[in-house]
């Protein structure tokens, strides 16, 4: 990440009511998460997800799957894999649930 947008989001967290280190690292990450969400986006698309008969329900097979991957690099490389990286697949999952509550919300496509 450049360093004014990691500046940027440091401001941003700095000015919320957040007491904790967790809180405040989690923000940052969850920034950082939706950042990747969105230029995935602006790459797939919204359709990707809901065109199927049962969005919300791919969305959580696809968790499954990186709980599965994520499972197997643990167990197969003691969390040292060489070709996955274990932090994208975090993201990935973290994303999955976003995803997976907007879905649910009925908002995935409220502005298309």
């Amino acid at each position: 990440m450049e360093k004014s947008l990691a500046d940027e989001i440091n401001t941003f967290v700095s000015k919320l009511p957040l007491e904790t280190y967790q809180g405040k690292t989690a923000l940052r990450i969850a920034i950082a998460n939706i950042l990747t969400l969105d230029a995935k986006q602006q790459d797939y698309g919204p359709y990707n997800i809901c065109g199927n008969p049962h969005p919300e329900l791919g969305v959580a097979f696809r968790a499954g799957d990186k709980v599965q991957r994520l499972m197997n690099l643990f167990l197969e490389t003691g969390g040292d894999p060489r070709h996955e990286s274990i932090s994208d697949s975090w993201m990935d999952l973290a994303n999955y649930g976003v995803i997976g509550e907007m879905l649910h919300k009925g908002i995935w496509l409220e502005n298309e």
